[in-house]
């Protein structure tokens, strides 16, 4: 079994959420709760309504990009992904395509499934692209097989 995901993955889907919704949650409490003879700047109401609408915001932009990143694993047969609860396992003839996205410094790759799995019907990870290149030299007949290759 070959990971294909990159390192990245698990300080993007886990340590900067945790950071960000620890500081900044607690500075949002800090602020709600904050008598206004204290700390004037932070209990005005027009500081505390933008603040929690910037905080809120951030972390709805989170959810939908780096919280749905998984680990990828491959050999031969299956794909193996890891959503850092449970690992997942499916037949390479499960999947419908692999397409990747290019987003200026790094890129990810959306794994689409023939049906609904326990993981939706697409998945997305953040590849080390030195991993999945070589993971596709010594494997091309799982790519050919596929609608759309990386």
């Amino acid at each position: 079994m070959r990971r294909l995901s990159s390192n990245l993955t698990i300080i993007l889907k886990l340590f900067i959420p945790i950071v960000y919704i620890v500081f900044f949650g607690s500075l949002l409490i800090g602020s709600l709760v904050v008598d206004p003879n204290d700390a004037p700047l932070i209990a005005n109401p027009i500081f505390r309504s933008a603040f929690t609408l910037v905080f809120f915001s951030f972390l709805g932009l989170m959810y939908i990009s780096v919280f749905q990143l998984k680990r990828v694993d491959a050999d031969e047969n299956f794909l193996y992904i890891n959503n850092y609860k449970q690992t997942f396992r499916y037949p390479w003839s499960d999947i419908k395509k692999l397409k990747t996205l290019h987003f200026g410094l790094f890129k990810i790759v959306r794994i689409q499934f023939m049906s609904k799995t326990s993981l939706g019907k697409k998945v997305t990870f953040l590849p080390s692209s030195q991993l999945l290149k070589e993971f596709m030299i010594s494997n091309p007949e799982i790519f050919k097989k596929m609608e759309e290759t990386l």
